[in-house]
């Protein structure tokens, strides 16, 4: 009896999850590691047989669980979205190479997410896609994961050394902004206006960026999960050394420094700890026997010397 009493609440169990209802949201379905991370996620969910579905603003994959535009218009505003969002910007004619989103220009993100009736909204990378007003026209419970700083800044991806989104942002050194009200500013306000209350729980991918959540004036009363990125781990696995170099076309008998990233070009991903690892690195070993290999996107010129082949 009490046997099948628990195959019973199992097999309950099972039928709650399989029920769920999931909704994903994020701009790209595939492009940038923010978007592969979820797409991860949403086909791991699909393997477990939960009813997830995932919105997008570009849909270019043929999953019929991942949404796009519903019509041509609405692609073509989608399209066009980010750039209009933008405007604003053009007034800082010394605004310097770090990206930012305003977020402001109408959508129709929470009328999709009513007709779609999830359980939850897990919003992902939304810049150039999702208003700042949208998530509190949601009643349903909200999970933002964040792949950036936007979340909590006055519209920088990243701040670059900069602490002013502890404060109330403004002065934005990387627009070259002098003015305490400039549009950083107003984005920090639109930001505080519409989240104040909202029962948001925040996850981040990293230890690093859950302290700056705690340490930012938006989101340091939020509820922070810490939660890794998932892999594939039937697809990522331990393998043989010999085979993974024969397949991969890597020399077999080299000691290989292996760095990975989307861009050398941009100093946040690691390229200065690159360098100073390399530089120790040829002080113990002969350079003859080593060899660097780095996989992302094909590193830029100025990178191709660097002291290994």
């Amino acid at each position: 009896m009490e046997r099948d009493a628990n195959v019973s609440q199992v097999s309950h169990g099972l039928e709650v999850v399989h029920r769920f209802k999931p909704l994903l949201i994020i701009t790209f379905d595939r492009d940038g590691g923010a978007a592969r991370a979820v797409l991860r996620l949403h086909q791991g969910f699909r393997g477990l047989q939960i009813n997830s579905q995932l919105l997008v603003q570009y849909k270019t994959i043929s999953d019929r669980r991942v949404l796009g535009a519903k019509n041509k218009p609405q692609e073509w505003l989608n399209r066009g979205r980010p750039t209009l969002d933008n405007l604003p910007l053009v007034r800082y004619r010394g605004r310097g190479g770090g990206n930012f989103a305003l977020q402001w220009f109408p959508e129709t993100v929470a009328a999709r997410v009513e007709e779609l009736a999830p359980d939850i909204v897990n919003f992902h990378w939304i810049c150039g896609f999702v208003r700042i007003e949208t998530l509190t026209k949601l009643k349903r419970p909200i999970v933002l994961t964040l792949h950036d700083m936007w979340a909590f800044t006055g519209g920088c991806y990243y701040t670059q050394e900069c602490d002013r989104y502890t404060q109330s942002c403004g002065a934005c050194p990387q627009l070259h902004s002098q003015r305490d009200n400039d549009i950083t500013r107003w984005v920090w306000q639109c930001k505080r206006k519409a989240w104040q209350g909202l029962n948001l729980t925040v996850v981040t991918l990293s230890r690093w960026l859950g302290e700056c959540v705690r340490q930012s004036s938006l989101l340091r009363h939020s509820r922070l999960e810490v939660i890794a990125n998932g892999i594939d781990i039937s697809r990522y696995k331990p393998g043989e050394r010999h085979y993974g170099r024969s397949w991969q076309n890597l020399p077999p008998d080299k000691r290989l420094i292996l760095f990975a990233a989307n861009s050398l070009s941009y100093w946040r991903k690691g390229r200065e700890y690159l360098m100073a690892a390399i530089q120790e690195f040829q002080k113990f070993t002969i350079v003859l026997e080593t060899e660097l290999v780095i996989f992302g996107s094909p590193p830029d010129e100025q990178y191709l010397n660097l002291g290994f082949p």
